[in-house]
C-alpha cells in the first residue's frame, strides 16, 4: 500500500469538517487505489498513442456522465474522474517514466 502523506500545506477546508490536507491527502489514496486494481487487472500501456486512446475513452466516460447524470447508460461522475486520473498516471509510470520511447 501507498500511504500519501502531506505537510504545511494550506489548503481551504472542506465539507464534514475535513480540512484540505485531508481532502486531498483522501482523493490521492482514492486515484492510487484505482490505479493498484487497474494495474493488476490490465497489461502494460505500451506506447503513447494507446494512453491517449485510454486516456481520452475515460475522459468521454466522465464527461457524460458530469453532463449526463440522468441517464442510464452513464456511470458516476467521481468514479469516472477517479478512473480518468489513475489511468493518467498509469501512462505516466508505464510511458514517460518507463522504457518505452514509443
Amino acid at each position: 500500500m501507498i500511504t500519501v502523506t502531506l505537510q504545511d500545506t494550506d489548503l481551504p477546508a472542506g465539507e464534514y469538517g475535513l480540512d484540505g490536507v485531508d481532502i486531498l491527502e483522501s482523493v490521492l489514496q482514492t486515484v492510487v487505489d484505482e490505479f493498484m486494481q487497474a494495474h493488476g487487472l490490465f497489461p502494460e500501456f505500451r506506447s503513447r498513442h494507446e494512453g491517449v486512446a485510454i486516456i481520452e475513452e475515460e475522459f468521454l466516460e466522465f464527461r457524460d456522465a458530469a453532463f449526463w447524470p440522468h441517464k442510464e447508460e452513464t456511470g458516476d461522475a467521481d468514479e469516472e474522474v477517479k478512473q480518468l486520473a489513475a489511468m493518467s498516471i498509469r501512462c505516466l509510470t508505464d510511458i514517460s517514466y518507463g522504457d518505452k520511447d514509443a
